[in-house]
């Protein structure tokens, strides 16, 4: 029974078992509260394994502990990846950047106290620290994973870094952590990190099962049936079986409909604080979009301009660096890269930094499209915009003009280009299409012209 709440009942689980040459050690912790207990229900850890974890020692590939663990060498950095996507890791992991500008952080460099949060987390999810001497190098490792100037990013288990769906893994940028940390909460974004990696914990269902962890009230339970099976009790006994099984069924279905329920009124608040962000993310965007308009004037105004010269290698770094608010670069753009064959790559710049600039301000209304088109025609007279396919057209090349963005498929709705020769050293296509909900233009594949009925 819980020593402060009246009505509420917790129930520890544990089980050590031996698999090859380590041992596994699972906790499951339920609870169940009556009908007039109203109170929110607290994330809880049992203190033993507080106890087991400094004393004796637990691992997930690395050292349960309480403080952050460090990346200081390539080494290092090389051994963290893998682990990352290694499909036997078990934790959550926050990977927390040093900052440009470590003598404006409070915490000797970086934005939150990663020791306070390895603390929270422990048994959670790992820590990580980037030391500054490999930040760049890792950022170069992870591309568009990477976490840097100070940000925070949540890796959650399953993760395959060839994927595109990097958004389901929390990213807070430093900009983001300064506007969540106020007067009245000052470390307002590690405490609402340690709160989701805590709300992603408890929503996983773990295939016990399958490390062959077998709990002792599902263990109790087969014991009775397997009695009962082999006819040995008295009726009686039989009686007071069935009884024992009846009131653990009972227990365990208002334990699960509690359960259910917590899970609902949770899946409420999220709904009604994602319209809240989704709103704020507007905001911010346009205020983004501000800020970068006065950036491009105070550029013109110095006369240094963001360079359009470079090998297209170069260019997810490149808008990364420039334009990660207007542009985002696809995966499979980013392979179509790998094997780019148009001569003027200079001109591929060009038109990227003509989406990012022109093309985004008329998609926000600052401009119209006769103005995107005059910008246009002053970098190459000869270039061209306008609608990539039809969604009936795009039935009969497969997957060729969409890619899976968001868990749905969307269509390469636009396209910027120059000629029309089936040679791609001379012909120039980039393939894009607007995200409405996040603001951005995202693009599709560059620069080869992909196949259609007129080619």
């Amino acid at each position: 029974m819980d020593a402060t709440i009246a009505g509420r009942m917790w129930i520890t689980d544990v089980q050590i078992c031996h698999s090859d040459d380590k041992y596994l050690f699972a906790t499951r912790l339920s609870v169940s509260s009556l009908k007039t207990c109203t109170e929110d229900v607290p994330f809880s850890c049992p203190q033993f394994v507080g106890i087991i974890t400094e004393n004796i020692g637990l691992t997930d590939e690395y050292k349960i502990q309480k403080t952050a663990h460090v990346l200081n060498t390539e080494t290092e950095a090389g051994r963290f990846l893998q682990y990352l996507e290694s499909p036997d890791r078990k934790t959550a992991v926050v990977l927390v950047s040093p900052s440009y500008f470590p003598k404006e952080e409070q915490y000797d460099g970086f934005t939150v106290n990663a020791d306070y949060m390895a603390k929270e987390l422990m048994g959670v999810a790992h820590v990580f620290m980037i030391s500054p001497d490999i930040a760049q190098f890792l950022r170069e490792k992870m591309g568009k994973w990477s976490v840097y100037d100070g940000a925070i990013r949540t890796f959650y288990t399953g993760l395959v870094f060839e994927e595109e769906e990097y958004w389901r893994h929390p990213l807070l940028r430093r900009e983001q952590i300064l506007m969540r940390n106020t007067e009245d909460r000052q470390d307002g974004a590690m405490l609402e990190v340690i709160e989701y990696v805590r709300r992603f914990s408890l929503g996983r269902r773990l295939p016990w099962t399958e490390s062959n962890i077998h709990f002792y009230l599902a263990v109790h339970q087969d014991f009775l049936r397997q009695q009962r099976a082999a006819s040995v009790q008295s009726t009686q006994e039989l009686i007071k079986l069935y009884e024992e099984d009846l009131a653990q069924s009972k227990q365990e279905c208002k334990e699960m409909a509690e359960i259910a329920e917590s899970y609902s009124k949770d899946c409420e608040t999220e709904q009604e604080n994602n319209k809240q962000l989704r709103q704020r993310i507007s905001r911010l965007m346009n205020q983004v979009s501000n800020l970068e308009k006065r950036l491009e004037n105070a550029l013109k105004a110095g006369e240094t301009l963001v360079t359009v010269d470079g090998s297209y290698e170069e260019i997810p770094t490149w808008i990364e660096k420039n334009y990660p608010g207007c542009l985002f670069l696809s995966a499979r753009a980013g392979r179509s890269l790998k094997k780019a064959a148009y001569e003027d790559v200079r001109l591929v710049y060009q038109c990227l930094q003509l989406l990012a600039t022109s093309y985004y301000a008329y998609r926000k209304g600052e401009k119209t499209y006769e103005d995107f088109t005059t910008d246009m025609h002053s970098v190459d007279s000869a270039l061209k915009e306008a609608g990539a396919v039809t969604e009936t057209a795009a039935g009969m090349y497969g997957d060729d003009y969409q890619i899976e963005y968001k868990g749905k498929k969307r269509l390469f709705e636009r396209h910027i280009g120059k000629g029309t020769q089936k040679d791609p050293c001379k012909t120039m296509r980039i393939y894009y299409f607007w995200d409405e909900e996040d603001q951005i233009i995202v693009i599709g594949d560059l620069p080869m012209h992909l196949d259609n009925s007129l080619s």
